[in-house]
């Protein structure tokens, strides 16, 4: 049974799983029930045996709860030791009173969910499709969201991928995973991994690559209105079935190149660019939050955020992304961090501490960082105000296949400068002869100075079309950086058309170049452009011609979706630019 409940959910949810046991032979049959716990290793997992007379049924009510005494979420393995048995189950929201459809308490809203023998799972070599999919903020109250999950059937850890589709085709993004022997995940609202726009239809095709792997999976697609559930076990193909011609949402792998030097820094200050917004602290919300609640309080909560993502370590907490997981922007990231404080001293006015941070086999599309370990220490003051004033010192080094990499440096941080982006100080990494160091400004728009070797400005112009494929007044213009081979934003052109409205993450030779692009155009409403610009040159890498392969999506005022669009090609160019490294 590939999934089971005795836990709350969104929107006031209370989910149950009733078990139902048949003995169709015509002698005694015995079994054991084993609880196969969401988001662990379930090599040796808790069971419980029963026998069952012939022609008899018997009714596990409430499984979870009553059979092993468990809250939360699972899936069951039902094993017959003697004779056979026939399984099924239904997990369904139990209504208690005074809710809001003013049902009689006791109420159910269910789906049902098969039992499936091991020789039904989907094999390395084939796909399970899910169909029937939609998904919408589940808070709106309106529509329906879609959970996906699966259960991994053998002994073995496997790596697994759901690619996302709405209905006319067009990929969406690809969700990465792994499960570990017999583990159970779901996934809840698991379009929101991939897009924030409301998906009306969609699918789901899943498929490992891992040899040998077996595993099942299903989509639970849910009212938002009523918590009512319909259950949609995936459907099992030959991966010979031919699957849409993706929408390049996927930025480009960069194989085995360490992460430059300036993507790593953007990523930072998009970040830092981002405080306050949504459920994104600020500085300063973060001091506040260590003085009040303790970091015991904030690795808890990220525990209990990514539950499949964050676990806690002995001093801290590790973020585990496995064999692949995808951001909002479509980057995928790999293997772990772990993050660890240590001589912390957090009063009313004052916090420091030391930290140090471990990079395991992590990757970024592809590319790694060149240094495994940093740590530093910092101290900052706290006014009546929250404000917070103080400095944090950087301390990294690591040997990769391009030699040892060694970083320091000391930031200043002043929120009462500016509250996205208060920092100011250098960071210099070294390798060999190899020097490069950032200078951070006080300029509050994510800017900053970049010097080191293999540094280039290079100009992208792409014609953009609308929804309905009519031309653009506009173009999309991007001041990019080349940092040897490596792609991203430039740091030094003022963020009027910078790191916070474009994100940009590529390689280029002196004879191609390809990179993904998601740029933000905001005003009365927003146009948010996203695809890949392949490009080739002729002339040792001074321009290259191409094209553009994107999708458009308009948000009106309210956040919701006034129109989107298929894939469009368009021509464009990038080309080298020492004179004017920035778009006026």
């Amino acid at each position: 049974i590939p999934t089971g409940a005795h836990s709350t959910g969104a929107l006031g949810t209370n989910w149950r799983t009733d078990l139902e046991v048949h003995n169709p032979g015509t002698t005694q049959a015995s079994y054991t029930i084993a609880l196969l716990k969401r988001d662990t290793d379930n090599s040796s997992p808790v069971s419980q045996s029963f026998s069952l007379a012939p022609g008899r049924a018997a009714r596990y009510t409430d499984v979870v709860d009553s059979v092993f005494h468990f809250t939360g979420a699972a899936a069951f393995r039902i094993t017959p030791t003697s004779g056979s048995v026939l399984v099924t189950s239904r997990t369904y929201n139990a209504l208690g009173d005074g809710n809001p459809l003013y049902l009689p308490a006791g109420a159910t809203f269910g789906q049902f969910v098969p039992g499936f023998t091991t020789d039904q799972a989907i094999a390395t070599g084939q796909e399970g499709r899910l169909i029937q999919l939609a998904h919408r903020d589940p808070n709106s109250k309106l529509d329906y969201r879609t959970n996906i999950g699966y259960v991994n059937t053998g002994a073995a850890t496997i790596a697994l991928a759901t690619d996302l589709y709405r209905a006319d085709g067009v990929l969406l993004g690809t969700f990465n995973d792994t499960l570990r022997p017999y583990e159970y995940k779901q996934i809840d609202k698991i379009f929101e991994r991939v897009t924030s726009s409301i998906v009306a239809d969609g699918y789901a095709i899943l498929h490992s690559t891992t040899p040998g792997a077996t595993f099942l999976a299903y989509a639970s697609v849910i009212d938002n209105r009523t918590g009512d559930p319909v259950c949609v076990p995936a459907q099992r193909l030959t991966t010979s079935t031919t699957s849409p011609t993706p929408t390049p949402t996927t930025p480009p792998q960069a194989g085995t190149q360490p992460l430059g030097t300036i993507e790593t820094i953007n990523d930072i200050m998009t970040v830092l660019g981002t405080a306050g917004t949504g459920n994104k602290p600020t500085v300063e919300q973060i001091i506040t939050t260590l003085q009040t609640s303790g970091i015991d309080a904030i690795i808890n909560d990220a525990v209990s955020r990514y539950p499949t993502l964050v676990t806690r370590v002995p001093g801290g907490g590790k973020v585990d992304f496995g064999a692949g997981y995808t951001l909002d922007d479509g980057s995928v990231l790999t293997g772990s961090i772990t993050v660890t404080t240590s001589n912390l001293n957090v009063t009313s006015s004052r916090a420091a501490g030391n930290y140090a941070l471990t990079f395991d086999n992590f990757t970024k599309n592809g590319g790694y960082p060149t240094v495994q370990t940093v740590t530093g220490g910092f101290d900052a003051s706290v006014s009546a105000a929250k404000k917070v004033v103080g400095d944090a010192t950087i301390d990294g080094s690591g040997t990769t296949a391009i030699g040892t990499t060694t970083i320091t440096g000391s930031v200043h941080v002043d929120t009462n400068v500016c509250p996205k982006y208060p920092v100011s100080g250098t960071v210099t990494m070294r390798r060999g002869s190899d020097t490069r160091t950032v200078t951070f400004t006080p300029a509050c728009d994510g800017t900053y100075v970049y010097t080191g070797s293999g540094y280039s400005p290079y100009l992208f112009d792409g014609m953009l079309l609308k929804c309905d494929g009519t031309p653009q007044s506009y173009s999309n213009k991007i001041s990019l950086a080349a940092e040897g081979d490596h792609l991203a934003v430039n740091p030094t052109c003022p963020a009027t058309g910078g790191l916070q409205h474009h994100r940009v993450t590529g390689t280029k030779t002196a004879t191609s170049v390809r990179f993904f692009f998601r740029s933000t155009y905001p005003g009365a409403s927003t146009h948010v452009y996203e695809g890949i610009f392949q490009g080739t040159s002729s002339n040792g890498g001074v321009s290259y011609d191409g094209t553009s392969t994107f999708s458009v999506t308009v948000y009106n005022s309210y956040g919701g979706v006034a129109c989107s669009s298929p894939p469009y090609s368009k021509q464009g160019t990038m080309w080298l630019n020492t004179a004017a490294p920035c778009w006026p």
